[in-house]
């Protein structure tokens, strides 16, 4: 369900900071206009609703909303937090403590120390047509 729902509102972003954040603003979005529980067809089968066990187990629906919205909240703390040690720790307990500091040093090895926006290529607070998440 969830590749779905990311090949669904993945938006051509150029980084991979930018593409989840873009993917969580549009699943923010499509639950936000959804008429009820949010229905996620099968792409090859339409009479397939992958979201069918979310019917009759609206906490189930409510945990997987809280998760989109957390995820989506924490990433713009990160994004929005300078590059420093505590943009690590952030960085640290959202993609785990190997991942991040990889990802840390190989930006420090081509860019120096920065911003965490700049990290991610992306702009949190403007961008192309009403996307903020996009490159500037």
């Amino acid at each position: 369900m969830l590749t779905t729902l990311a090949a669904k509102h993945y938006g051509g972003e150029e980084s991979v900071g930018g593409a989840l954040y873009g993917i969580l603003l549009g699943i923010q979005a499509e639950i936000a206009n959804a008429a009820g529980i949010l229905v996620v067809p099968n792409p090859v089968n339409d009479a397939e609703n992958f979201a069918d066990a979310w019917q009759g187990n609206e906490k189930a629906y409510r945990e997987f909303i809280g998760y989109v919205n957390q995820f989506a909240a924490d990433l713009r703390t990160l994004f929005t937090a300078p590059f420093n040690e505590q943009f690590s720790g952030k960085s640290e307990r959202l993609f785990g403590g190997k991942v991040a500091r990889k990802a840390i040093e190989t930006y420090n090895e081509h860019h120096g120390r920065r911003t965490a926006a700049a990290l991610t290529n992306i702009s949190i607070s403007g961008g192309a047509a009403g996307r903020p998440w996009c490159r500037e």
